[in-house]
């Protein structure tokens, strides 16, 4: 009778091995949905290997998959307690769902564990200012923008008037039937979305979300008509500098122009297909 253990059986530790190594290289080419694949079969035979843990909670939060990103970094740090960049990933999977109490305190041991992590400080900040711990938060901010000013700059201050200016700059950027119907759409400014206007839906909505409609679209009825009771403007997240527009005018804008399409339930195709 054969060997059953034959010389084409693959030892194990040689298999977790070259399955790490497919893990690491799908992260180094920027592929975050081959590695979270590569980190998943391998934790479905290795459920505790710690690197693959560690790499599935780092390309979670690339694809904004904050869900599987805490599992992941919650289990690591069962099984690595006390690990600061750990607790700095788990601090930032819990501020994606919504959670700022559990942000802050991954975030505050983190920092305390290893006082030279800008993102943890960030991200400390970002949870007590949704705590309403105001002053504590700008602290954190500060040791994160010194630690990493290029990342972490502070916020804009503007003054009440040149929000406005904002807001009609944005204004001027929609396309037509969006202006009007937001002509009737009171606008409403406020600091940051509440935890539970963000975990209305689930997975739950970024806590960095520019604008928010208030109130239910209509199941029948006619959506371009019955319009939002408001639309809420989020000046603590349009203050923090996000990369993605040239000016802060055209950032709102299409922010505001996505909620609108959220709210009529149509594409950006469409709306410009309509006659």
């Amino acid at each position: 009778m054969p060997d059953t253990l034959g010389p084409w059986l693959v030892d194990p530790d040689t298999l977790r091995s070259l399955r790490i190594e497919k893990v690491r290289e799908r992260m180094a080419q920027g592929d975050p949905h081959a590695t979270i694949v590569e980190a998943e079969e391998l934790l479905t035979e290795d459920p505790d290997h710690l690197e693959a843990l560690f790499l599935l909670g780092d390309a979670a939060l690339e694809v904004g998959d904050a869900g599987l990103a805490s599992l992941a970094f919650t289990h690591y740090l069962e099984l690595r307690p006390g690990y600061p960049p750990g607790l700095t990933g788990l601090a930032i999977a819990r501020f994606f769902v919504a959670d700022p109490e559990g942000c802050q305190v991954a975030a505050r041991e983190a920092a305390e564990a290893d006082p030279e992590l800008p993102e943890a400080w960030y991200y400390l900040g970002l949870a007590l200012e949704r705590l309403g711990e105001d002053d504590v938060a700008k602290d954190a901010m500060a040791t994160a923008n010194r630690l990493k000013p290029e990342a972490f700059p502070p916020p804009l201050e503007l003054s009440e008037s040149e929000w406005e200016d904002v807001l009609r700059d944005a204004m001027r950027t929609l396309p037509g039937p969006i202006r009007a119907f937001y002509e009737r759409t009171p606008a409403r400014w406020e600091h940051h979305p509440t935890t539970e206007d963000l975990q209305a839906i689930q997975p739950a909505i970024s806590p960095f979300v520019d604008v928010l409609y208030l109130g239910t679209p209509p199941e029948s009825g006619d959506p371009w008509l019955e319009r939002p009771q408001a639309i809420r403007l989020y000046r603590g997240n349009l203050a923090r500098p996000m990369g993605r527009h040239e000016t802060l005018g055209e950032r709102l804008g299409q922010a505001l122009l996505q909620e609108a399409l959220a709210w009529l339930g149509i594409s950006e195709a469409e709306l410009w297909s309509q006659p």
